[in-house]
């Protein structure tokens, strides 16, 4: 059996270079953009309550709307979804790995075994513009968060 170690090497090095969900799914970038508006970005990660002691300002009241409200809540999640779609694009499926044994009806004959890996050559081809395009859907939902606020 003979294995092909240039392929392995650059199936592994394309593997290697896969771009990973942004930690913070994007809402940094969209606090950076409403940050030059003057804005102060309402990311929060649920609903936020006021506290009963303390004071509630002009600021405070509006960004204690912002983050409740449930459209932006909404759009920061489809953000989260468009951040897991350009993971997704810039992935490849796994490969399929095939085994199959064929034995002899007569006696004399040896059983023939044979081993395949298959992968999606189309996939592979296409990776790059895929993960261009999700790249390129995810920094308009960014910017189209931005210009709702």
């Amino acid at each position: 059996m003979r294995i092909c170690f240039p392929l392995a090497g650059v199936t592994l090095a394309l593997l290697a270079g896969c771009a990973g969900i942004p930690p913070d799914l994007g809402r940094g970038d969209v606090a950076g953009l409403l940050e030059t508006r003057g804005i102060t970005p309402p990311i929060a990660a649920r609903p936020l309550v006021p506290s009963a002691d303390a004071a509630l300002d002009a600021a405070g009241a509006i960004q204690l709307a912002l983050a409740n409200d449930p459209v932006l809540r909404a759009a920061f999640a489809q953000l989260g979804y468009a951040a897991a779609d350009l993971y997704d694009a810039s992935r490849l499926s796994n490969p399929t790995l095939t085994a199959s044994a064929l034995i002899p009806d007569y006696s004399g004959a040896a059983t023939q075994v044979g081993v395949g890996i298959v992968q999606n050559i189309a996939e592979l081809v296409l990776l790059p513009a895929r993960t261009r395009i999700a790249a390129g859907e995810f920094e308009r939902l960014k910017a189209s968060i931005g210009q709702v606020i």
